[in-house]
């Protein structure tokens, strides 16, 4: 049964039994004034029944964390490969090492005409079976980290504004009215591109290797990948790349997802959206 169908059946259940409960109650002072308490639980239920739809996200992680445990992961742990460009995990006496390859596409499918369509679909056809090795095609949306550009658009707008308080005991009207479009024009420009989360799609591939020593199982992992990479670059006509650190963790690692700069510029603009209001 869904949950949400599940806790709005409870809730009338006991709403339902509260009132049967309080019919079958003595009239007396006492008990009438605990008549009146099942009345107003019964009451609190049938509320709580038809107010679940719109809170069951709220009732559900509270009703069933008693009951449950979650198993965050069974995989064994792993780290960061020494040169930043593989993740690699002990299994047994074994080392696996994975790397990954960006592959840059500058296309997009809605801007494709029907020939083009097919013949990317025929470059991914051959693009699968470029790799003798087992490979993983994978494509991942993400929020962009837009903090390095926010900050050079702010820095636009300090050097506007200073441009501006510097023609203030000017007589040049022009200068003036041009320092104030170029400060209006950034100020713009800094609340279209804060307005909202701007989506990247990556599209990776990863490839595996394994060895009993580390160090054998990350330059296989490499080589394998320098193949790959080959391939790629030939069929798309593109020059892939393997990530690197951080670019490594945004593929692995689900805090990665979401960058801090883009989580404090939303914060901060609801603050002061809640202060305006």
């Amino acid at each position: 049964m869904n949950p949400k169908i599940f806790i709005l059946i409870g809730f009338l259940a006991i709403a339902a039994v509260l009132l049967v409960a309080a019919a079958y109650i003595p009239n007396g002072v006492v008990l009438d004034l605990l008549k009146l308490l099942l009345l107003a639980l019964a009451m609190a239920f049938t509320v709580a029944a038809f107010a679940s739809r719109y809170y069951s996200y709220l009732l559900i992680p509270m009703l069933q964390q008693r009951r449950r445990h979650i198993v965050l992961s069974d995989q064994p742990p792993y780290w960061l490969a020494s040169t930043g460009d593989a993740i690699v995990v002990k299994k047994d006496n074994d080392f696996i090492a994975t790397t990954y390859i960006n592959i840059p596409i500058y296309v997009s499918g809605s801007e494709m005409s029907n020939e083009e369509r097919q013949r990317f679909s025929y470059q991914i056809s051959n693009l699968i079976s470029v790799s003798k090795e087992p490979a993983r095609f994978s494509t991942e949306l993400r929020i962009m980290d837009k903090g390095e550009y926010l900050k050079l658009i702010k820095e636009a707008i300090g050097n506007a504004e200073n441009e501006l308080s510097a023609l203030e005991k000017s007589e040049d009207v022009l200068a003036k009215d041009r320092a104030r479009g170029k400060l209006s024009m950034w100020k713009k420009v800094l609340d279209h591109i804060s307005s909202k989360s701007s989506m990247e799609l990556v599209t990776f591939v990863t490839v595996s290797a394994i060895a009993s020593k580390e160090y054998e199982a990350i330059m296989i992992a490499q080589q394998k990948a320098r193949e790959l990479m080959n391939g790629i670059g030939t069929i798309l006509g593109v020059t892939p790349n393997v990530s690197v650190g951080g670019e490594v963790l945004k593929l692995v690692e689900p805090e990665y997802l979401i960058p801090l700069s883009t989580i404090s510029q939303e914060i901060e603009m609801k603050i002061e959206h809640g202060v305006v209001e």
